[in-house]
């Protein structure tokens, strides 16, 4: 559990002020790279990054739905 999560479980802080501290992530961070580069990559490292892929966009989702005000 992140430390500002065990915080506001806690009582040692308010979930706005979690919010305040909680880093945001850069959407350009999760691309993959071009469509060249990835399909000279082994099947298997593809289809992980294909998923990867998924997995973040439904934390960026579930990440905005959570701290929207």
């Amino acid at each position: 559990m992140a430390a500002a999560a065990r915080a506001v479980k806690e009582g040692e802080m308010t979930l706005s002020q979690a919010n305040r501290e909680k880093p945001r992530s850069s959407s350009s961070a999760a691309d993959p790279g071009p469509d060249e580069m990835l399909e000279k990559l082994p099947e298997q490292l593809q289809v992980l990054i294909a998923r990867s892929m998924i997995l973040q966009t439904k934390v960026r989702r579930l990440d905005t739905s959570i701290h929207a005000p």
